[in-house]
């Protein structure tokens, strides 16, 4: 279930934040209008857009 409880941005702009999620809809961070893109560009391409991207690490299934 996704979480759409209302925050300021952890990146301390004050801002409202929202969710962003990987491909399969893991919880990846929370960003606002100011940080989104750069925030977001620290996650490889395939883990956005490919639910089947490479992992080293066990991801538990809900």
């Amino acid at each position: 279930m996704r979480n759409s409880s209302v925050r300021p941005c952890p990146c301390g702009s004050g801002l409202e934040s929202k969710w962003q999620y990987d491909a399969r809809g893991i919880e990846l961070c929370r960003t606002c209008r100011r940080c989104h893109r750069e925030r977001m560009a620290g996650f490889r391409q395939d883990v956005l857009t490919d639910p089947d991207y490479w992992h080293d690490e066990p991801i538990e299934e809900d």
